[in-house]
């Protein structure tokens, strides 16, 4: 039995052994014990009879328990895999719930969160609309008392202008009361001279002449103020217009009979226009020179209208500085109560238009004929107005300044201008 201590490769060798020595197998199977060697491996030492029927069948039952054993292992080892595919799975069911539980969670944040962005849109449009509302309103009420703001100032210079004239009618009409007695003697005067001197016609006609002369230029003088009179009273009474205001009065010719039935034409020499004289301390270019000019009774304010707003707002379009410079003289017309007269070149000849409403009586906005410059339109309205009208020219015009100074207009430049109707060059005011 100390072969039992023999490693595994030598039980080749002794099973030979065994198997061809029959004496030394039944020496070895006489001291052999089944219990020791178990069932099959004492079978085939002691070989009995039937042995190996015995042996074949315990191989089978040994393969059978180890398919059994193996089945089993098997069966243990799908169970522990199911157990584990099935806590896999139950692990998975439960984070598919949470995670639907999850997702139910957001979706419903995202529908409250939609819900409330909806709300929100809902009362900004609302607030929006209101405020839209707001605005429109607030500007309608901002026109409307702008407009009632423009009607009262012009209502309260229109009162002021009416009894200034009113003034200057009564004072006007005593002064000439006055002229028409002095004028009436002087007329009797040369009559009677005429008279007295028609005898000796010969000796006394260049005396004569000289009085005849005198006596037409009086009556000529007496029918102007009789006709300024008669305007000046016109202008008074309800529903009278100031048409032709500022419209010249040529001096007509005198008709003079002379010896031989022929009547000669002797003209008056034109009155000249004086400029304003300022007050003392005051120079011509200064601002307080100009807001003293524009203020002056029935002065007539000529403005070159591009030479203004050319140098002042070069980068607007031409009608938007047109419409710049109306209204701030139309400003100055209702606050100051001044005639004003704007002239721009004619070569625009869209988006023309005139001044507003509420300064019409005292504002003229005109263009130049299309082959004609506005310098030269200026130039003959200042020689064609009333010499008695006192006009003050707002340019920068060099020949146009010479040209007014000539015919007794005062002169200011754009600057001083622009400083009267509180506007600076530039500015988006007005």
């Amino acid at each position: 039995m100390g072969f039992a201590r023999l490693p595994d490769r030598a039980l080749s060798t002794v099973r030979q052994v065994v198997d061809e020595d029959d004496d030394f197998r039944l020496r070895v199977a006489q001291v052999a014990d089944e219990t020791a060697l178990g069932r099959p491996s004492w079978l085939w030492l002691v070989r009995p009879e039937g042995w190996e029927a015995d042996l074949d069948a315990l191989g089978d039952a040994a393969d059978v328990a180890d398919a059994e054993v193996r089945e089993e292992k098997e069966e243990r080892r799908a169970r522990k895999r199911l157990d584990a595919a099935e806590a896999a799975l139950a692990r998975g069911e439960a984070e598919r719930v949470r995670l639907r539980q999850v997702n139910a969670k957001l979706v419903e944040e995202v529908a409250a969160e939609r819900r409330a962005r909806r709300r929100a849109e809902v009362e900004r449009e609302g607030i929006e609309a209101s405020l839209t509302s707001d605005v429109s309103e607030l500007a309608q009420l901002q026109a409307t008392i702008a407009d009632l703001e423009s009607r009262n100032s012009a209502l309260v210079q229109q009162a002021r202008a009416s009894a200034d004239h009113l003034a200057a009618t009564g004072r006007e009409r005593d002064a000439a009361g006055a002229e028409i007695e002095r004028l009436g003697t002087e007329l009797q005067s040369a009559s009677a001279a005429a008279a007295r001197l028609t005898a000796d016609r010969e000796q006394t006609r260049a005396a004569v002449g000289t009085f005849v002369l005198r006596a037409s230029a009086a009556a000529q003088e007496l029918g102007d103020i009789l006709a300024e009179l008669a305007e000046a009273v016109s202008a008074e009474q309800p529903g009278a217009t100031t048409a032709g205001a500022g419209v010249p009065r040529p001096n007509p010719p005198i008709g003079l009979r002379t010896g031989r039935g022929r009547t000669a034409e002797l003209r008056v020499p034109p009155i000249r226009r004086s400029p304003v004289a300022l007050p003392p301390a005051l120079f011509d270019d200064s601002i307080e020179a100009a807001r003293f000019l524009v203020r002056v009774q029935e002065i007539l304010l000529v403005v070159d209208g591009y030479n203004v707003t050319l140098s002042s707002w070069p980068d607007l379009e031409l009608p938007r500085q047109r419409h710049r410079l109306v209204d701030a003289l139309a400003e100055l017309v209702m606050r100051a109560g001044t005639s004003v007269h704007v002239v721009f070149d004619g070569a625009d000849v869209a988006g023309r238009f005139g001044p507003p409403a509420a300064v019409r009586r005292k504002m003229r906005v005109t263009f130049s004929p299309e082959t004609v410059e506005a310098d030269e339109v200026i130039i003959d309205l200042v020689g064609s107005v009333d010499p008695s009208q006192p006009v003050v020219v707002a340019t920068d015009d060099r020949r146009v300044r010479d040209e007014v100074g000539r015919r007794g207009a005062n002169v200011i430049s754009v600057t001083q201008l622009l400083a009267v109707l509180g506007r600076a060059p530039g500015s988006a005011a007005g």
